[in-house]
């Protein structure tokens, strides 16, 4: 009885004991050990090779916040009409904050605060030229009912003055050969809203994972399965922004495995917050003429006419929704689409719980919102001439191979409320030119051409014999 149990237990075992001997065999050991030595060593190369061209692309000044070309000051006179809202619209349309309690959200930005008729100026921190301060601190005073300039005084000495300026908008980021539109921003610069809009979309756990969203690759096969077709991607933010700023966007799986490797380097090297901030900074979102919309901060400029830290929740969702494919998803050609697109984005913000229910119901019953083509939003369009001019003057002086017209502050002497008058005063047969040039007169400034045959337009517009500028250094966006 003993013998038959010795013998069905060596039956039982023996198998497993082969298998044992023959897994842990030289013959088997060997060739493993030198499989897993050569994918040690491919990981530590592709490592290094790698982390060299993150390092290289992140040298540097990554993005130039304050760079384009802007038009004259905003100049208020002691006694003038001028009235505290046409200040205050200003003010927000070159994305000065509002100050509330004693901090603002960025002190790179300007700000402004409000007491009953009274309105105290700060400017940004770059606006300077050679390095000084090109806008003083002020506190202007305003008449009954905010109608009228009472008083301005310099804030730091404290000395009444008869005239100041305050910080010029913005008409042109386009200072390339690439004629691309980006208008640098920050982090804090964004609104809740928005990163809540484009993490519901696009990653969901973005602020949780170290570089690939697996939950979110899984999510988009089930989606895609379900509906049949190719409907959502499985790219993290942090993926995308490596495969549109350190990669071509070939379709191989070299690229893709590339692409995932380099995303887990890039989250050691940089916090969640700026990978956000280059990714809103770098993404393209569409194209207005002949300008393609690169980055967040352009894109609200363009699409709706404001500054990004302003952007409403349902503007928050148009913009995060047009990722996906901003051509087709255009609000200015493909309104429906757009406006799918956008509801879609809303119902993702309550599906992550970052928004109610009823403030999605809210903001789908908004319109799309988007400004027109004649509109303060589209860069360059307000004097196209003018901006074609001064950027040929510009590129004869520096050399567009350095990239040195990137990192460009440029202020002109077009006076932009002179030249939307101008723009709706014209007719088709350009009558209305005399006046033009009369009020070009009375006020100093520079209209720039609108239309129309270009020599005339420039020999009407004054360029070539009054346009200057001054071109400064912008500061870095980091």
């Amino acid at each position: 009885m003993a013998r038959q149990d010795f013998r069905y237990l060596t039956w039982r075992q023996a198998p497993f004991k082969r298998a044992y001997y023959h897994a842990t065999s030289r013959i088997v050991i060997a060739p493993l050990l030198i499989i897993g030595l050569i994918l040690i060593g491919a990981a530590f190369y592709y490592y290094q090779r790698y982390s060299a061209i993150i390092d290289a692309g992140l040298r540097g000044d990554i993005f130039v916040r304050s760079a384009g070309i802007y038009a004259a000051p905003l100049t208020i006179r002691d006694g003038s009409g001028t009235r505290m809202t046409d200040v205050l619209n200003h003010l927000k349309k070159i994305g000065y904050q509002q100050q509330q309690g004693g901090a603002v959200a960025n002190s790179n930005r300007g700000y402004y605060s409000t007491r009953n008729n009274a309105m105290d100026i700060h400017p940004g921190n770059d606006a300077k030229i050679d390095g000084d301060k090109a806008f003083p601190n002020l506190r202007v005073t305003f008449g009954r009912n905010s109608e009228g300039v009472q008083k301005i005084v310099d804030s730091d000495s404290q000395q009444q003055l008869g005239q100041a300026q305050i910080e010029p908008e913005l008409i042109s980021s386009v200072v390339n050969q690439e004629r691309e539109k980006r208008k640098i921003i920050e982090y804090k610069d964004l609104p809740k809203s928005l990163v809540d809009a484009i993490t519901s979309i696009e990653d969901r756990q973005f602020f949780e994972h170290s570089g690939i969203n697996w939950r979110g690759i899984v999510r988009a096969l089930l989606t895609d399965v379900q509906s049949g077709e190719i409907r959502e991607g499985g790219s993290s933010i942090t993926q995308q922004l490596v495969k549109n700023f350190f990669l071509k966007p070939d379709r191989t799986w070299k690229r893709k495995l590339s692409e995932a490797y380099m995303s887990f380097i890039l989250e050691t090297r940089l916090s969640k917050e700026k990978i956000m901030e280059m990714y809103c900074n770098q993404i393209y979102l569409g194209q207005r003429g002949g300008f393609s919309v690169n980055g967040f901060g352009e894109a609200a400029r363009s699409y709706f006419g404001k500054d990004v830290s302003q952007l409403s929740l349902q503007e928050s969702a148009l913009l995060a929704g047009v990722i996906q494919s901003p051509n087709k998803l255009s609000p200015f050609t493909h309104a429906d689409e757009a406006l799918k697109r956008r509801n879609k984005v809303l119902d993702d913000m309550v599906d992550s719980e970052k928004i109610t229910s009823d403030q999605a119901v809210a903001a789908k019953k908004a319109p799309l919102g988007v400004v027109v083509a004649k509109s303060g939003g589209v860069d360059a369009s307000d004097a196209p001439y003018f901006i074609d001019y001064l950027t040929r003057q510009v590129e004869s002086q520096y050399d567009a191979r350095d990239g040195s017209l990137r990192s460009l502050r440029i202020y002109s002497t077009v006076d932009m409320q002179l030249q939307q008058a101008a723009s709706g005063g014209l007719d088709a047969d350009g009558r209305g030119r005399k006046d033009v040039r009369e009020a070009q007169g009375r006020d100093g400034g520079l209209a720039g051409g609108n239309g129309g045959d270009e020599s005339e337009d420039r020999r009407n517009s004054g360029h070539g014999r009054r346009a200057r500028l001054r071109a400064e250094p912008a500061q870095p966006g980091d």
